[in-house]
């Protein structure tokens, strides 16, 4: 796995969140939202644990046209700034199994420069590529 430092510009998202921990959460968060969409067609996916709150968030980048209160989803938006990225390739759900692992790395090699107030992010890139994204201080 290589990883290397990244900077990413804040996201407007749609998001569904279902509480408890990513292995029973994420794969209903994701229904949720992919139900609630007319179409998933060239949309850049997201997911995150909320360890606040106990809850799993999975989130769409939002479009201009969408309307979130019709959609009966929640809207927000991911911060941006320096991340440390690990790039997976692989095919589901192989690698799902490779997400945690990859944030346990990322988070060693990072060290205390791991940024705390902002949420790791996983960003789905097509169905067999995600990006691990644990946020950095500069």
């Amino acid at each position: 796995m290589t990883a290397e430092r990244v900077e990413r510009d804040a996201v407007n998202m749609l998001f569904a969140a279902v509480d408890g921990p990513p292995d029973k959460a994420a794969q209903p968060a994701f229904e949720r939202l992919e139900k609630a969409l007319p179409s998933m067609q060239g949309r850049s996916f997201y997911g995150y644990f909320d360890p606040v709150n106990l809850r799993y968030v999975a989130c769409v980048e939002r479009r201009a046209d969408d309307d979130a209160a019709a959609l009966g989803l929640d809207e927000g938006s991911l911060p941006g700034g320096t991340y440390l990225r690990a790039r997976l390739k692989s095919e589901p759900p192989a690698l799902y199994g490779q997400i945690g692992p990859t944030f346990d790395r990322l988070a060693t090699e990072a060290g205390a420069a791991v940024d705390h107030t902002r949420p790791w992010l996983e960003h789905y890139r097509r169905h067999n590529e995600a990006d691990v994204l644990v946020p950095v201080q500069k």
